[in-house]
């Protein structure tokens, strides 16, 4: 480990973030005991395809060069949002995620740094993230404030479609 390539994703990384992603969504699980999430990798595929297609979201990832066949080890995802009260467009950071064994190399860090430099060239006045469930994940809450964001306050709330089960 140690010589990574960080680039934005195209195509031909799907299959690597579909694999980081479910892995990200499995953690969140096991650490909370509640499945938020049905991980169905065939949709998340699906959703990836379309939206590096349409630029709906945008996707940087960490590649470990050493002999793992280029493996995908990282990501993060965004995606553009606008707001009266951001002045304007901002970004959301939807998805951050590094495989364990990759943890605390400087590889998230590095990934931010490629989502800021993005951000100024979309000329997003603010970033945005929410963390996943507290205290299970209060190291990523570190992360962030580490990492020059401040806390706003409030909860995430989400109202779901109900989905039709046979």
């Amino acid at each position: 480990m140690g010589k990574y390539l960080y680039r934005m994703a195209d195509k031909s990384d799907v299959a690597g973030l579909v694999e980081l992603e479910a892995l990200l969504l499995e953690e969140i699980i096991q650490r909370t005991h509640i499945a938020h999430f049905q991980i169905d990798q065939a949709e998340i595929q699906r959703n990836i395809e379309q939206f590096i297609e349409t630029q709906k979201m945008w996707f940087f990832i960490a590649v470990d060069d050493a002999g793992n066949g280029r493996q995908c080890v990282g990501f993060i995802g965004l995606t553009e949002a606008h707001a009266l009260y951001t002045h304007g467009k901002y970004g959301i950071i939807t998805e951050f995620y590094v495989r364990n064994a990759y943890r605390d190399k400087g590889v998230g860090n590095r990934l931010l740094q490629e989502a800021l430099q993005f951000a100024q060239m979309q000329e997003w006045k603010r970033f945005e993230v929410t963390t996943p469930p507290l205290p299970e994940f209060e190291n990523s809450l570190r992360f962030y404030t580490k990492n020059g964001f401040s806390i706003t306050g409030g909860r995430k709330l989400k109202a779901e479609e109900k989905r039709q089960t046979r």
